[in-house]
Parts: structure tokens; C-alpha cells; sequence
């Protein structure tokens, strides 16, 4: 777990209201069923996640990035929370995948305290609502919250193939 703020870049893990990011890490999802109302697999994994503590869950924020592979070759970042459901607890996040097994795939999660937020979050000029942030790609949060940039060859963000997938089904 790293932190980071706009005005200490030290990325010391012990700055108590500093934003913090954890390591991109590879999914390992598991079949956790078959939806008996659509028939789709549904795939799952719960992410270890300490730096969500209870005072984030009443006054922060939790981000998550997926970083896979277009059909070029060149990786793509995007918000988790487009791709699958991320319920977030006191020291874990849980992903669930509906038809789509993203193992393989890349994760990390950005930890913004209440005190990050209360004090307003601005990108350029414009200060961001909540509902702005939670949709931020990952191109905008390292920007915002002066994240190391992505270090994976030909990084973009954008849209997530579903590796071989038919159907292109995306939560919105």
C-alpha cells in the first residue's frame, strides 16, 4: 500500500489523510455459480484491502481499476465498477463477475479519506462531486490524486475487451 497527496509526493504509507493505492495485482477469480435466471457463470474474488477502515467506509472512498489487453495488444485501464459489482467492506473488497472470469487481468484500489473529500477534490478548475469521482478513469485520478502513472507498455484508458466474449456486456 502506497499514499500519495497533492502536496507531500513522499508516498510514506504513514500519512494519516494522505490518498492511498495499493499494488496492481493480478485477479485470481473464482466460478462461484450459474445464474439460475439467465444461465450465465458468475465469477468472484475477494480482495484483501486493510486500508479500508471504518472511517473510510463512513466518510471516503474507494476507486478500482481493471488493466487489461485490447485486441492490439496495448493495455487499457478502466473503472471496475463499468466491468463487474465491487461491494466494499471494512478491510475487503468483493468482486463479482457476471459470465466474464477476469483472471489474469490486473486490479488496484485507490483509498481517498473523508478528509480528502470534505476539503474538495479539483481537477483543473472544477471541484468534483462524489458521483464525478467514483466515475474518474484512471488517466483522470492520477491527475487528481498525482497517482504514479500506470508503468504497463502502451497503457491507455479506455474499454476492457472480455476476451473472446460474443456478447459485450457492460454494467453501467
Amino acid at each position: 500500500m502506497f499514499s500519495c497527496s497533492k502536496s507531500n509526493n513522499n508516498n510514506s504509507a504513514s500519512a494519516k489523510d494522505s490518498v492511498l493505492y495499493s499494488n496492481w495485482t493480478p485477479l485470481n477469480m473464482s466460478l462461484l455459480g450459474v445464474d439460475p435466471n439467465s444461465g450465465d457463470s458468475v465469477f468472484g474474488q475477494e480482495i484483501t484491502a486493510k486500508a479500508i477502515t471504518k472511517a473510510i467506509m463512513d466518510r471516503g472512498l474507494v476507486l478500482m481499476y481493471v488493466q487489461g489487453l485490447d485486441p492490439n495488444g496495448d493495455s487499457v485501464i478502466q473503472n471496475a465498477e463499468a466491468l463487474m459489482t465491487a461491494y466494499t467492506y471494512v478491510g475487503a473488497i468483493d468482486l463479482i463477475s457476471d459470465f466474464v472470469d477476469y483472471s489474469g487481468f490486473n486490479f488496484r484500489y485507490v483509498v481517498i479519506p473523508g478528509k480528502t473529500l470534505i476539503n474538495g477534490v479539483r481537477d483543473g478548475g472544477q471541484t468534483l462531486s462524489i458521483s464525478e469521482l467514483k466515475t474518474l478513469d484512471y488517466d483522470a485520478a492520477t491527475r487528481v490524486f498525482n497517482l504514479p502513472p500506470a508503468t504497463f507498455p502502451s497503457v491507455r484508458s479506455g474499454s476492457l475487451p472480455l476476451r473472446q466474449t460474443p456478447a459485450l456486456r457492460l454494467r453501467q
